[in-house]
């Protein structure tokens, strides 16, 4: 075997055993006196074993001088032979900072021990390596008289270790990084890893979830599909993209999809690891794709229909009548008719029902029928009783574009009709024109065709341009039209009486000088600046008056030799999309309204509901309590001691009944708020909430002077109310502090925790049921003309701030 090959416990098991033949040589010259040359051939002996290590081998005196060494010496520290018996010394090839160390490790040697460790040594050359030394001593009779020392570089073992520690870091951050969930499952479906992503998508931490079986995250209805899955991994399988639900700490459903392959050890597969990803918004976009999908198939069939050659109306109407079922929720009890022009068009299973949804068709602005959608059975409330509000949208679009259908439809009939009385002229004149065009058609002839060719190149330039369907004009730096496409000058008919537009101010605004202003922002000046594309938006107005939006693209036109020459200028009208956001933000208004409105009916329904809890189950039960006492006191002594403790059980009972009645009735409607204002509600309050949660509550302020109205005073209870129910869920907090200050005509309610907090900058929108308390707090405080805030960051608490002026 070669030395390199060896072992590191072979080889320092062979220096021991060298050793020990060197001091049971040095003993026996010493007391056996033998001769000389058997002493020689014993050292030369063990000089041959020396020689042959591939790690160093030397010893030094106790000055430190080097009296011997084998080959390896030379090329581990670089020195020759020669120079290393002659010319250096041990410390010369110890590094500076372990020379302390290396002092203790001959004090130990002197004693007679042998001594380990890990040095850093010095090469010629001046660079560093680490190695593991092996020292004892070297005894001359039983004096120890030098050290002898076997030395191995282990400078690739100590880079080694710190590339795997760096490895081992860089693999637990992307773990704990990762998007996704990473998971590993052993052979019998215990959780054996999962990265800490799962406590931010799931709310679980990772230490609750380890040794746990994957049965506990999963529904029951999934179990089936979960287990066939572990199933395949474990038969070496590898699986992607597999959807299922699971089962957060909030036990709520989550959909995931999951990509998994077998976890492979000496052959054998012991488990499955993978990637788990939460999809619940890809689902919900799914969701609203198909409903989308839906909407356009229908009107995309309704188009069809219309396209149709030849196709009668009523024949038509029938047919729009029997699409409509299919295009909402619930197409197995839908059914659906069309009313007009006194004719009515149904599907089969047709029946006027109490869930119904209706459009009016109108034809040249006058109602003229209706299109009506029914359900054959009853389906829970969604935006209008059980229809969606896509499909209000959709049935009114279908309504109007039956209106647009029929006026068209019936346009065209007579415009047929118009068509074949003319052609009937026509041919009359054209018999008495024929004589007088014979004359004249071989020098129109000769002028179609020498105009024909004038135009030909002028129409092929033209026509490119044409065929784009937004307004395109190519402008000069003096602000003259150069060149316009069909789009352009029907824009320009329909907005100025001048024949031949000049300048592109006079084709677009009517304007006798170049555009200025917020409304009309000149981009021209923009884009000869900055040399780049311009987009600005222009007011217009039409002829009846009407405002329109028109986005204004200009891009610069540069000549051959880079200079500005004018503008290349698109115009497309954005009116309907500047409606549509005036209309959803009235509509986000009215929502609002719609919110105060309903906060102060379930205000005055739970002070109704306390009134009928009070004036009713109140004193029902306080004149059953007095019946059951008096019952007591009268019973006869025969009577039974069981029978007296019923009686007694049911006095309790009704006492314990009546004290849970007081408690919902303060819950419902706090008298103390009616009867003493905002701050003793919330001092009762926080006692309660303190006793419910173990969370101390401490109120500070002073009832404001005058007392706040009713509304605001119920509005405020409720946020704190919510606040509160906030800080137990989720703050981890001990102690919450709610202070009322008014200052300068301006309320202030503050609540405050000192738990742990979280990122209130990127705090993500409502989604289902997530900060849907943060939702009606801040509502509630705009239905009082205030404003509600939060101030939190991790780590620090939690504060809702509401301020009101009064």
């Amino acid at each position: 075997m070669r030395d390199e090959d060896k072992t590191k416990e072979q080889l320092i098991s062979e220096l021991e055993e060298l050793r020990q033949q060197l001091t049971e040589t040095a003993l026996l010259k010493t007391e056996c006196r033998q001769p000389d040359e058997a002493l020689w051939q014993s050292e030369g002996k063990h000089r041959v074993l020396a020689e042959s290590l591939f790690d160093t081998v030397y010893q030094f005196d106790l000055e430190g001088k080097f009296v011997y060494a084998n080959e390896a010496t030379t090329r581990m520290f670089g020195y020759s032979m020669d120079e290393i018996l002659n010319s250096i010394s041990v410390n010369d090839t110890i590094d500076e900072k372990d020379f302390v160390v290396s002092r203790r490790d001959i004090d130990e040697i002197l004693k007679g021990k042998s001594v380990v460790g890990e040095r850093t040594f010095i090469r010629k050359d001046g660079t560093k390596f680490v190695g593991e030394i092996h020292s004892g001593p070297v005894y001359e009779g039983e004096k120890i008289v030098g050290v002898s020392s076997v030395l191995r570089d282990i400078s690739e073992n100590k880079r080694m270790e710190e590339v795997l520690k760096e490895s081992e870091g860089k693999l637990k951050t992307i773990l704990e990084n990762a998007h996704d969930v990473i998971f590993q499952l052993s052979h019998l479906g215990i959780i054996q890893y999962v990265s800490p992503r799962v406590k931010e998508i799931y709310g679980y931490n990772p230490e609750d979830l380890i040794g746990k079986h994957f049965k506990e995250t999963t529904p029951v209805s999934e179990l089936p599909k979960a287990v066939k899955v572990l199933k395949s991994v474990l038969s070496g399988k590898k699986i992607d993209n597999f959807e299922i639900d699971q089962v957060n700490a909030h036990r709520k459903i989550v959909p995931v999809e999951i990509n998994a392959a077998p976890v492979i050890k000496d052959g054998k597969i012991i488990g499955g690891e993978g990637i788990m990803r939460d999809i619940t918004k890809r689902k919900l976009t799914e969701y609203d794709l198909n409903k989308r999908v839906k909407e356009l198939e229908c009107l995309y069939s309704i188009t069809n229909i219309v396209e149709r050659p030849g196709i009668p109306l009523n024949e038509l109407y029938q047919e729009v009548t029997n699409l409509l079922p299919v295009s909402w929720q619930y197409p197995e009890i839908a059914c659906a008719r069309i009313i007009i022009n006194d004719k009515e068009f149904r599907t089969i299973n047709y029946a006027e029902t109490q869930w119904k949804q209706a459009s009016s068709i109108k034809v040249n602005g006058v109602k003229t029928g209706l299109v009506e959608v029914n359900y054959l059975e009853l389906r829970p409330e969604i935006a209008e009783g059980p229809f969606l509000k896509e499909e209000r949208l959709l049935i009114n679009a279908v309504a109007g574009r039956l209106g647009r259908i029929t006026e068209r439809m019936s346009a065209q009939e007579a415009l047929v009709k118009a068509k074949d009385e003319l052609e009937i002229r026509v041919k009359e004149r054209t018999a008495e024109m024929a004589m007088a065009n014979q004359n004249l058609s071989l020098e129109i002839i000769e002028r179609r065709r020498a105009q024909e060719t004038l135009e030909a190149a002028h129409m092929y330039q033209q026509s490119v341009i044409d065929g784009v369907a937004e307004s395109i004009m190519v402008v000069g730096v003096d602000y003259h039209v150069k060149l316009m496409n069909r789009a352009a000058r029907q824009f320009s008919s329909a907005l100025t009486d001048t024949a031949k537009p000049l300048f592109c101010y006079q084709v677009s605004h009517q304007r006798e000088t170049p555009c200025d202003g917020i409304e009309h922002p000149c981009p021209m000046e923009k884009a000869r600046q900055s040399g780049l594309t311009v987009t600005v938006v222009h007011e217009y107005y039409q002829t009846n008056g009407e405002r329109r939006f028109f986005e204004v693209i200009v891009s610069p036109l540069l000549g051959a030799d880079g200079t500005f020459q004018g503008i290349i200028e698109s115009k497309r009208d954005i009116t309907e999309r500047k409606r549509t956001e005036e209309a959803l933000q009235q509509y986000t208004e009215r929502l609002r309204a719609l919110a105060a409105q309903l906060a102060e009916l379930t205000e005055a329904e739970r002070w109704r509901l306390a009134r009928e809890l009070h004036d009713q189950v109140g004193q029902n039960l306080t004149a059953l309590g007095i019946n059951l006492n008096i019952v007591q006191t009268q019973l006869p002594k025969e009577v039974t001691d069981l029978l007296r403790s019923r009686l007694e059980d049911s006095l309790t009972l009704v006492e314990q009944t009546a004290e849970r009645i007081r408690d919902v009735m303060a819950d419902l409607r706090p008298p103390v708020l009616d009867d003493y204002g905002l701050v003793a509600a919330l001092h009762w309050y926080g006692d309660q909430f303190a006793r419910r949660t173990n969370i101390a509550v401490a109120v500070e302020g002073k009832e404001p002077v005058p007392r706040l109205d009713t509304r605001v005073e119920n509005n405020l209870f409720r946020i704190v109310q919510e606040a509160l129910t906030n800080v137990a869920k989720h703050a981890e907090a001990t102690l919450v502090t709610v202070t009322v200050e008014v200052d300068n005509g301006t309320l202030r309610l503050v609540v405050a925790d000192d738990g742990i907090g979280f990122d209130a900058v990127h705090l993500p929108a409502p989604d289902g049921c997530q900060h849907f308390g943060l939702l009606i707090m801040s509502e509630r405080a705009e239905a009082v003309g205030g404003v509600f805030r939060i101030e939190s960051c991790p780590g620090s608490g939690t504060k809702f701030i509401v301020e009101v002026t009064r």
